[in-house]
């Protein structure tokens, strides 16, 4: 196995000398060579995202060695899959929510190539951990190669997942980020079979069915029922063979095996019971009680989501109790926790927000590092947290911030990045006027005037009252210049 893969490495070494047309612009790093891409507007080679992609080739290695190893499955990789690192974008990322990676097929001339895709943000906000993520899409990947696509499809999307997260070794975590974060909904939502819709809250479920036939019959029976579906064989028959059962038993069985696996960590979740009543308690406005609700299930949990959870929602009642210096520190904690919570973000959003409303009451009152703090947090956010809820306040107020402070040349392509970004966005007639104020005082009359016309069709009444007048001291100045 070792010789395999040092082989496969020099092999892999050797492809990559081998450059396909590299474009380059000035916005934008693009990297292609065989098998690999990096394609972002984003990051540079200073960044997390490119020490993934340079390190890809070992990465794919292990990925590749890791199918092997736990399902039995040999594959021979000549680079018919690409792996890439790009860019998922705001638009995108606003629109398909958390999407750490995908597989997509492309038509590229002649030939059409299956393409795995980390998405770049979420390596550098650190929500993903690259090798696994890697090695769950790889093992989607190679089973379609060689499956096929319709057969590959045909599977149960309990399965295909299950196989993933198993192979990718994802599952305690899944487990716990899911459990933790969803709870509350109850175990008919969490454990509700493997068959029907399914959506991110079932991945657990999907792992614990692989989990159940590992501890019930054996690695040797996990690698059997692989080996069946990759023979052309049905799933339920695949497993059905494996285990001499019917597929019924098999499905009832793991559905207890998971309910009580449920069970067994909810026991095991020390400090869950406070996190929950905190949550009540938040919910209800009685942020002081709330507050010490999360404190007691702090000094308990040793669960990381829990943990991030709880700061989380204590950062959040010290802010809606007013006390924003202490909400800031807990933020700050959180924004370090994105392989734990949704909430990273905002971890990231509030300490900058509570500097803007500072900013916003009294002009030109943040210090240079207050100041400097806020520009990180939002630019963070905006380049980092595509998903975010907070992202178009985030972008909105980092151009504002900056048009406040006389960055006019930043804050006015901030603004148009808005509305290039975003048709229709609830700050595009905001943007589109300040945009043409900022142009206004940097004497770029043209771009100025463009902007206070699209202004000047919103839906504020007010804002188009400004931009109207905007619009006529623009076209008064174009001509004193003309004369």
């Amino acid at each position: 196995m070792k010789l395999r893969r040092l082989l496969y490495v020099i092999v892999l070494a050797v492809l990559v000398l081998v450059w396909l047309p590299v474009e380059t612009s000035a916005d934008e790093l693009v990297d292609k060579k065989t098998g690999f891409e990096f394609i972002s507007s984003k990051y540079d080679r200073d960044s997390k995202a490119w020490q993934v992609y340079e390190n890809m080739p070992e990465m794919r290695a292990k990925a590749v060695e890791t199918i092997e190893r736990k399902l039995g499955i040999i594959y021979e990789d000549n680079l018919s899959i690409v792996t890439a690192v790009r860019d998922i974008g705001a638009k995108r990322g606003q629109k398909e929510g958390i999407l750490k990676a995908q597989r997509v097929t492309e038509q590229r001339g002649k030939r059409t190539l299956m393409v795995v895709n980390l998405f770049a943000e979420y390596i550098e906000n650190g929500m993903m951990d690259p090798q696994k993520e890697l090695t769950h899409e790889m093992t989607h990947a190679v089973m379609r190669e060689l499956l096929g696509r319709d057969k590959y499809i045909s599977l149960p999307r309990w399965f295909r997942e299950g196989t993933a997260v198993y192979c990718a070794e994802q599952g305690d975590e899944r487990i716990d980020f899911v459990f933790s974060s969803f709870w509350d909904q109850g175990l008919d939502t969490l454990v509700n079979g493997l068959d029907g819709e399914h959506g991110y809250m079932d991945y657990p479920e999907d792992y614990l069915a692989f989990r159940y036939l590992e501890e019930m019959y054996g690695v040797p029976t996990v690698k059997e029922v692989i080996a069946n579906v990759m023979e052309g064989r049905p799933y339920r028959e695949a497993i059905s063979l494996s285990i001499v059962a019917p597929y019924p038993d098999f499905h009832e069985a793991a559905k207890k095996y998971a309910l009580e696996s449920a069970y067994k960590w909810r026991l095991a979740a020390s400090g869950m019971q406070y996190f929950e009543k905190g949550k009540t308690l938040y919910a209800k406005g009685v942020f002081e009680e709330a507050a010490q609700a999360f404190r007691s299930a702090l000094q308990e949990s040793r669960v990381p989501t829990i943990i991030a959870l709880c700061e989380y929602y204590l950062a959040r009642c010290y802010y809606r109790s007013g006390d924003y210096d202490r909400s800031a520190k807990l933020f700050a904690k959180v924004a370090d926790k994105a392989r734990y919570t949704f909430f990273a973000d905002r971890g990231w959003f509030y300490p900058a927000f509570i500097n803007y409303q500072k900013d916003a009451r009294e002009p030109n009152s943040l210090s240079e590092e207050e100041f400097a703090e806020t520009e990180t947090a939002l630019e963070r956010v905006v380049r980092d947290y595509p998903y975010s809820s907070r992202l178009h306040d985030s972008w909105y107020y980092l151009a504002h911030l900056k048009k406040r402070n006389e960055k006019l040349e930043e804050a006015a392509w901030l603004f148009c990045g808005y509305c290039d970004e975003f048709e229709e966005g609830k700050y595009e007639q905001a943007c589109h006027l300040n945009a043409a104020e900022c142009f206004f005082e940097l004497e770029k009359y043209s771009q100025a005037l463009e902007h206070a016309k699209e202004a000047s069709i919103g839906d504020s009444k007010k804002m188009c009252q400004k931009a109207v007048v905007l619009r006529d001291r623009i076209r008064e100045m174009m001509v004193e210049n003309e004369e």
